[in-house]
């Protein structure tokens, strides 16, 4: 067969320009150029977001310290001798309020001020509250509970993008090692029916063989010579997306190392595997936190529309004197302690219909959960039955390759020998290329069927 000459040049003008990687790449290697990619790197920092912004959901029970300064003008007016007079005065202080359990606030406040027109005089403000509301159910903050549950989502939303992108590589590494592998045994099939065909050549001009098993062997050659063209074709298309995906350069050769290790089973911890899918998937966390919402909605209906009661305890100390020191002098200080009920005793059964509809919205969203639950153990189970489906099938389809291996070598050998025909052989030939590629797909489906099952139920794959 004669090769073009502008071929020849073109490869060997590209081989000079092409800079070809010493080693290829490993499974390793390629997370390890993924890992610096843009891509990767924003989701981690994303992820680092969040993990330093976990805090904001405590900020609601942070102390809230505040300054202010004013200075007020106040005009004062007397109606028996319709006189009046200016006083202008500045005051500063600091407050502070800490949210505390049980919907309670604790409030402190430090203020003084003074009289510019008379510097001798100044006052002194303390005080001190806390109050606490009481209703059927003693919860957390509903402000606290709601960015609690927002950061929640939000981080387990992002660790399954991670995750995502991870199965994303992984599955583009053996797409494209698995079209390697195509091509490399449509090329050994190639060079093998090249082989037969020169070996028919010279059998059918000694007139052992007759015409038409020659014309079969050149009909044969013919269909790996279009088979191995096509298969070159589809190799360069997923090189092509390889490269895009990891950002490896456009001038180096993708080559992959792949291990051909026994392939381990993985084995599956039932219980453990199905509570790690609750715990990471975001459906069933969406599902879960708005039945805590629709809780808290009962609640505060309880809380603002039935009966509901009120403590505060305050403590209040002022005093001035006529020189600015921190004494107080002529102190005047009272502690305040209430209780408060209030009962509605007619509401226009607002009460009772914002309570049914409440119950309904919480009832709605127990079974959308439960849905929510029945469908993901049915997938999880199919995940499970689909790992062992495409272990079995490894199985039998080594056993299968390793019984073609031996076929093919005996008939390579009664071929040889002239004890079948050149059909028989190509047959074999067949048979024996067909499955070691079944062989190799298949591997390939279960350990992308292991990283599935990962993905699934949220372990992180690298």
């Amino acid at each position: 067969m004669k090769i073009n000459t502008s071929i020849i040049f073109i490869l060997i003008a590209f081989l000079c320009k092409a800079e070809i990687p010493e080693k290829a790449l490993s499974l390793e290697d390629v997370i390890s150029l993924a890992n610096n990619s843009i891509d990767y790197q924003i989701l981690q920092q994303q992820k680092l977001y969040l993990e330093r912004s976990e805090d904001e959901k405590f900020y609601h029970y942070f102390p809230k310290i505040m300054m202010s300064s004013t200075l007020p003008e106040i005009t004062n007016y007397h109606a028996l001798t319709d006189s009046s007079y200016t006083t202008k005065s500045i005051t500063a202080g600091v407050s502070i309020t800490q949210n505390l359990f049980y919907n309670s606030v604790l409030t402190a406040g430090l203020y003084g001020s003074e009289v510019l027109e008379e510097s001798s005089t100044s006052y002194k403000y303390l005080n001190l509250g806390l109050s606490t509301e009481l209703h059927y159910k003693m919860k957390f903050n509903k402000e606290y509970s709601s960015i609690k549950r927002s950061l929640e989502i939000k981080q387990l939303e992002l660790e399954s993008a991670i995750i995502d992108y991870q199965y994303l590589l992984v599955r583009k590494y053996y797409d494209l090692y698995r079209v390697i592998s195509e091509q490399e045994i449509e090329m050994k099939g190639y060079d093998l029916s090249l082989k037969h065909y020169n070996e028919g050549v010279s059998k059918f001009k000694a007139g052992i063989i007759p015409e038409v098993e020659m014309l079969d062997l050149e009909l044969y050659l013919q269909k790996k010579e279009l088979s191995l063209k096509r298969s070159k074709n589809t190799l360069s298309y997923f090189k092509e997306e390889f490269n895009r995906f990891i950002k490896y350069p456009n001038d180096y050769d993708i080559r992959l190392k792949y291990d051909n290790k026994e392939v381990i089973k993985h084995e599956i911890d039932f219980d453990d595997d199905i509570d790690k899918m609750y715990k990471n998937n975001p459906a069933f966390l969406n599902s879960r936190n708005e039945i805590l919402d629709k809780e808290d909605a009962l609640s505060d209906v309880y809380r603002t529309k039935s009966i509901k009661g009120q403590v505060s305890m305050s403590y209040f100390m002022d005093g001035s004197n006529n020189a600015y020191d921190l004494n107080f002098d002529n102190d005047n200080s009272k502690t305040v302690f209430s209780l408060g009920l209030s009962i509605p005793l007619f509401d226009g059964n607002d009460l009772i219909n914002s309570l049914d509809i409440a119950k309904l919205n919480l009832k709605i969203s127990k079974e959308k959960l439960k849905d929510t639950q029945i469908e993901l153990e049915n997938l999880f189970r199919s995940k499970v039955r689909n790992l062992e489906l495409n272990y079995e099938n490894l199985e039998i389809t080594k056993k299968s390759f390793d019984l073609s291996e031996k076929i093919y070598n005996i008939s390579q050998k009664r071929f040889e020998n002239g004890l079948i025909t050149s059909k028989d052989f190509i047959q074999n030939q067949i048979d024996y290329i067909s499955n070691k590629q079944d062989m190799i797909n298949s591997e390939i489906d279960y350990i992308l069927s292991v990283y599935e099952y990962k993905k699934f139920i949220g372990i992180s794959l690298f």
